[in-house]
């Protein structure tokens, strides 16, 4: 598979709007807007996943999560992740999700958050995180105005050496 994973461009959204709208109506000129807009001003750095000309996959990393233990620990959050149906299971939600650890990587994070919602149309993603390194923090469950979510972080950089003892 020829995926292009590339950061959002203002010319990109009527292809996302395109490939995306059907199946999902968040998808929006609206939503799109303010997200480019949030990544212009530096608030989150949104990634496209494209194959053969087509947008697939989406993701957001975002610096300041709205989930507050993330937010308090300075834990960037990867967002919004999406795959178009029909690809889903052939490695682009992966692939994206790598990609958005390497932004959090680039920007010396030395770990990276991701929430999953406890619907049945979340189940691919609940067996994905885990399966990428993703833990459950200690938390549990968090309910919020979009619904019921788990919080997983994964460290991306090893843990500073401990000194050893005399």
């Amino acid at each position: 598979m020829n995926l292009d994973i590339r950061p959002l461009a203002h010319d990109d959204i009527p292809a996302i709007i395109r490939d995306f709208a059907p199946r999902d109506p968040d998808k929006s000129a609206e939503r799109w807007a303010r997200v480019l807009e949030a990544n212009r001003t530096g608030l989150r750095v949104t990634l496209v996943a494209w194959l053969e000309g087509k947008a697939v996959g989406v993701a957001s990393v975002i610096w300041v999560s709205n989930y507050p233990p993330f937010a308090e620990a300075g834990i960037p959050e990867i967002n919004s992740m999406s795959v178009v149906e029909p690809l889903r299971g052939r490695g682009i939600g992966s692939a994206i999700v790598r990609a958005c650890e390497h932004v959090a990587i680039e920007r010396g994070c030395p770990v990276m958050g991701i929430g999953v919602g406890l619907t049945e149309s979340y189940a691919r993603a609940q067996r994905l995180y885990p399966h990428l390194g993703y833990e459950f923090d200690e938390h549990g469950v968090f309910t919020n105005d979009w619904g019921s979510a788990r919080y997983l972080t994964k460290r991306l950089a090893p843990a500073a050496p401990q000194p050893t003892p005399p």
